[in-house]
């Protein structure tokens, strides 16, 4: 009877083990046949042109052969969204040979607080969305001034700003509560929350400029120095200033 039971036992894992290698091999080896976009019904955008998603296409069947395992799905959605700014994407992995990647309509980036009190959602190019009614919330960086609606080449600037900054650190638009625009300087002043900190900075803020406005932050921060002024507009020199009173 033990002599039964310890053959049975050998058999079953024997076969576990056997199951398990092929299915490594399998897993390894197999490869990428079909790339799918799966787009939201609602997903409606003048900016998605017949143009750009041939582009986005051509980008993701770039990697129909690959095996399936060494697609790397967080470069793919970094790069699929730097084709498509406003893209929210979901990619994943079905094996045995299909990779999947969900579309749906972006949220807005900023909203837009007008002098009349209307709030107007912007999207991630700058483009003016339906207003919200007076009961909506949307937690958003605020612009403020009609100077904002009025010109979209100053929507598309501000957006392409707050597109460049990073998801961590001090400087981000999570951390952004309003931005105001100096017409005579033509630049930025984000503040930042709680409010004690602005930052003013120029449209053409670079990777450099930001890591360096970070490290300024976290030195104030770790000083308890938060209520200053930030002056980021030149490319060598960052002027750290007490706001004036009013």
């Amino acid at each position: 009877m033990k002599l039964a039971l310890k053959a049975t036992l050998l058999t079953l894992i024997l076969t576990g083990a056997i199951s398990l290698l092929f299915f490594g091999v399998f897993f390894f080896s197999a490869k990428v046949e079909i790339v799918e976009l799966k787009m939201d019904p609602q997903f409606k955008d003048s900016h998605w042109t017949p143009e750009l998603k041939q582009k986005f296409l051509s980008h993701i069947n770039n990697h129909k052969g690959q095996r399936i395992w060494t697609v790397p799905l967080d470069q793919m959605a970094r790069d699929l969204r730097e084709l498509y700014p406003a893209a929210e994407l979901r990619i994943q992995r079905q094996l045995p040979d299909r990779i999947i990647i969900f579309l749906k309509k972006s949220n807005p980036l900023l909203l837009l607080l007008r002098e009349q009190g209307d709030q107007i959602p912007i999207s991630f190019q700058g483009d003016l969305q339906p207003p919200l009614d007076s009961n909506q919330f949307m937690d958003l960086p605020i612009l403020r001034g009609d100077l904002f609606y009025k010109n979209p080449d100053l929507r598309r600037e501000i957006c392409a700003l707050i597109r460049k900054l990073p998801d961590k650190g001090l400087l981000t638009s999570k951390n952004i509560s309003e931005i105001t625009y100096n017409k005579k300087r033509k630049s930025f002043l984000l503040f930042l929350i709680p409010g004690y900190t602005s930052v003013e900075v120029s449209s053409k803020l670079s990777e450099k400029q930001i890591l360096k406005i970070n490290f300024v932050l976290k030195y104030l921060l770790q000083r308890e120095m938060m209520e200053r002024t930030v002056d980021a507009r030149f490319e060598k020199k960052i002027i750290v200033s007490i706001p004036h009173s009013s």
